[in-house]
């Protein structure tokens, strides 16, 4: 007989949830990094250059925290922060070739966590998963 904790939704979201963020938590860690950095580090890769309040809005994370986490990538030489040539206020944000590099790594280590984290589910099966946690999140497909 299944466990009843297993039978509650919300527990088993939560569950499955916890073990892969504690997954790809770690991976990161071995880079030295948070997945908050990771986070940046995309958002930076596809947009830069980019405004750090931008970063902010698009990663729904505090403006001070993103200035912290601009200075520890900074520190590790995988971001750059220039003034803005308009808005005396406002810095923007470049990637690094470090960055690139790291976050290429990132990447390659996501795509083994994730094959082995979803080895239980069909590729059918993990492709409807994907296009349910889209739904989900109130994102278009």
């Amino acid at each position: 007989m299944l466990n009843p904790l297993f039978q509650n939704t919300g527990f088993l979201l939560s569950m499955v949830a916890a073990q892969a963020t504690k997954i790809y938590e770690d991976a990161v860690a071995e880079m030295g990094l948070h997945p908050h950095h990771i986070g940046l580090l995309e958002v930076v890769s596809t947009q830069q250059p980019i405004v750090q309040s931008r970063i902010a809005e698009q990663l729904a994370i505090f403006k001070p925290v993103i200035v912290t986490l601009v200075n520890e990538l900074e520190a590790k030489s995988l971001v750059q922060r220039q003034p803005h040539p308009t808005d005396k206020r406002a810095f923007e944000i470049y990637l690094q070739p470090k960055g690139a590099q790291i976050l290429a790594k990132i990447h390659q280590a996501s795509a083994t966590i994730l094959a082995e984290f979803l080895s239980p589910l069909t590729d059918s099966e993990q492709k409807q998963f994907h296009a349910n946690l889209i739904k989900l999140s109130g994102q278009k497909n």
